[in-house]
């Protein structure tokens, strides 16, 4: 079994509609890796921390090839492999990007490459470009993987190490946690995307200003407009009154700052995207009535509820997948 080791441990949605529907046919999905960094991971600060903290700790655990107590196998091949699995990615790039994936895409997909029948190297390969295509032999469970929107098998079932987040509709496709939280960071990016939108211009339109005189075109109305917004927009002039000519009348069409309460809801929105990635608040920054103790507790938590039985996922793979090279009683 390949363990991890630490000093400090010592131990949209996805469309596939169901497996069974879709047996003997490549399960692509429209949840892809590109979206969900630009709609989650790079848009949304709290998803950027989350899926930066998970990353990081799992990046800096070590793993070595044991045996049946535990201890390592020095100069075993796989050992060497997970210290140096590419000839461009360190160890901590690689798992950065495994643990990355994982949590944005639900899916995380290494090639192994082979030479005199044993790996040499591990490739990853991007979520966006492979597809697990189902046996329709129910004895098989599956033929293999495809590549890039292709119908074919491009790479069997142990060419390719895939570590996927359970997915009750689909076993062979992952979910990953960004797709449970979508909506709720839809809605946070949403609400800042209002808020910019205020500081610059109000957000919507505040008011409507009258005037008991006719105007003589509709250009002429929007040429008053321009100059009212040009006088009122941007952070400089926000909350300010403005007053213009005569017998004029305003009536405020747009909420106040405590109607809309955005920081109330942004706390929620907040505290539910840091549950669905198991993220205590207060280790990821979260200052709210913190203190040194609880920050103690909230790293605990951290790992042992999300990081540790991420590791032991990661940890069974692997020994799925290296099942044909490790010898009797190592694991």
């Amino acid at each position: 079994m390949i363990w991890p080791f630490n000093k400090l441990l010592k131990r949209n949605y996805a469309v596939a509609d169901s497996y069974f529907v879709k047996m003997g046919m490549p399960v692509y999905t429209n949840w892809t890796v590109e979206k969900a960094v630009k709609e989650g991971y790079r848009s949304n600060g709290w998803v950027y921390r989350s899926v930066y903290l998970i990353a990081k700790a799992v990046s800096q655990v070590q793993w070595v090839v044991a045996n049946q107590d535990g201890e390592h196998i020095e100069g075993h091949h796989l050992s060497k492999v997970f210290q140096k699995p590419h000839p461009n990615l360190s160890r901590q790039d690689l798992f950065e990007l495994v643990s990355s994936w994982l949590e944005l895409a639900g899916n995380s997909y290494l090639l192994k490459v082979k030479a005199g029948g044993k790996t040499k190297e591990m490739w990853p390969v991007s979520p966006d470009r492979l597809a697990p295509l189902p046996s329709k032999n129910i004895a098989e469970w599956m033929q293999g993987y495809a590549l890039d929107g292709k119908n074919k098998v491009e790479f069997k079932p142990e060419e390719i190490v895939h570590h996927k987040f359970f997915n009750p509709a689909n076993p062979l496709l992952g979910i990953a946690p960004l797709e449970a939280a979508a909506r709720t960071v839809d809605v946070d990016n949403a609400m800042q995307d209002w808020n910019k939108s205020a500081m610059q211009n109000r957000g919507v339109i505040d008011g409507v200003m009258s005037f008991k005189r006719e105007f003589n075109s509709q250009e002429e109305v929007d040429i008053v407009s321009e100059k009212l917004n040009e006088s009122i927009a941007g952070a400089a002039n926000a909350r300010k009154v403005k007053v213009v000519g005569s017998e004029a009348k305003f009536q405020r069409m747009g909420l106040n700052p405590a109607e809309m309460d955005f920081n109330n809801s942004r706390v929620f929105n907040r505290e539910e995207i840091f549950i669905v990635f198991g993220i205590p608040p207060v280790y990821a920054g979260v200052t709210d009535a913190a203190t040194m103790n609880n920050y103690k507790v909230s790293e605990l938590i951290f790992w042992f509820q999300t990081v540790i039985p991420l590791l032991d996922d990661i940890k069974d793979t692997f020994n799925r997948s290296f099942t044909d090279e490790l010898g009797k009683n190592e694991n």
